[in-house]
């Protein structure tokens, strides 16, 4: 099943997955500002909550760069 998710939520989804394609880990959360043109990180870290509550990314607490991408059929 597919989360209900809105259009920027589904454009960091794809960011998050193009970057780690590209590099072989996980954008940080500046990298992310930067490319989707937000003006402040708090922007990112509410997108990243919602998705973590929809249940579609994961991160470990603590640690830098690990973003995961689950749930979301591709």
């Amino acid at each position: 099943m597919r989360a209900n998710l809105t259009r920027r939520q589904s454009d960091i989804l794809f960011a998050i997955r193009a970057f780690q394609v590209t590099h072989g880990y996980s954008p940080s959360r500046r990298e992310l500002q930067h490319r989707m043109g937000l003006a402040y990180p708090s922007s990112v870290t509410c997108h990243l909550n919602a998705l973590r509550k929809k249940g579609v990314l994961t991160w470990d607490a603590g640690r830098a760069r690990t973003l995961r991408v689950v749930g979301v059929g591709g």
